[in-house]
């Protein structure tokens, strides 16, 4: 699947190409970069004549999944959110992003929290497989969101988190590949009728 708020960079040469931050060719601090249109502060992004700004998949599959369970049991989601002739087995960009402003537009901007407990409840992007910044694998301040970098390379500061890996070795070290996985899994399942 095409993750539509993605806007990865162009590959020309410069730092961070292919990832979602917009470095120019002298960047150092490739995870310093801009993201597209996110331009309103941290877990922030502007809605222009553009479209919605890069968001995180997370914040997609909350809207979808709110959505979900709102909808009542004999709602036809296939025939409402799919369109396999124009966006192949996709949810419709203009149904995402109805659904995504719906649970998170401010005016502007789509405005998120990141998806783990804050203050011991849930934020509203939860999911429960997440696995950011937990004691002890992120202690040495050596973790970007859920990529999990040495602790020579944090200290570096040069890196951006998405060429560490998602998995960690320990405990849960396979819960964050489950919701890298999920956004693809629910496009798929729920535009397959059969």
């Amino acid at each position: 699947t095409k993750y539509q708020y993605e806007y990865a960079a162009p590959f020309q040469k410069q730092p961070g190409d292919g990832s979602t931050h917009h470095c120019t060719l002298d960047a150092v601090d490739i995870g310093a970069c801009p993201k597209f249109q996110n331009d309103c502060g941290k877990d922030c992004a502007s809605i222009t004549e553009k479209g919605i700004g890069h968001i995180p998949p997370f914040v997609a599959l909350a809207a979808i999944k709110n959505e979900y369970n709102s909808i009542s049991c004999t709602a036809d989601i296939c025939s409402e959110w799919f369109d396999f002739e124009t966006s192949g087995c996709n949810i419709q960009p203009p149904k995402l992003d109805e659904l995504v402003i719906k649970y998170f537009g401010d005016g502007e901007t789509i405005k998120f929290q990141p998806p783990i407990l804050i203050d011991d409840k849930p934020s509203s992007t939860y999911y429960r497989l997440e696995y950011l910044g937990e004691s002890p694998a992120c202690d040495d301040g050596n973790c970007r969101g859920p990529h999990y970098c040495s602790k020579e390379v944090a200290d570096e500061g040069v890196i951006w988190g998405d060429f560490c890996p998602y998995v960690h070795t320990g405990e849960c070290e396979m819960r964050d590949v489950m919701e890298r996985a999920a956004l693809p899994i629910l496009y798929m399942g729920g535009g397959n009728k059969g």
